[in-house]
């Protein structure tokens, strides 16, 4: 069976999709803005960072079960 003949039902539009990566930006302020896809937190401090990564990925997964990531 090729690809144009796999009925559309059993085709998942975002299971190839990996988990976004984390990404960290500075605002004007000094804190910290960390995102991992569309769940996004502030944090005061570097050493704040890799946890609050950890808990918005956890987010991610839970929202996207489907990925089994």
């Amino acid at each position: 069976m090729n690809r144009s003949e796999t009925p559309s039902f059993n085709m998942k539009p975002d299971s190839a999709l990996p988990m976004p990566e984390p990404e960290i930006h500075t605002l004007d302020d000094g804190n910290l803005l960390v995102s991992v896809g569309p769940f996004r937190s502030i944090v005061s401090s570097w050493h704040l960072t890799e946890e609050k990564v950890i808990r918005l990925q956890g987010y991610y997964r839970k929202a996207h079960p489907h990925l089994g990531l």
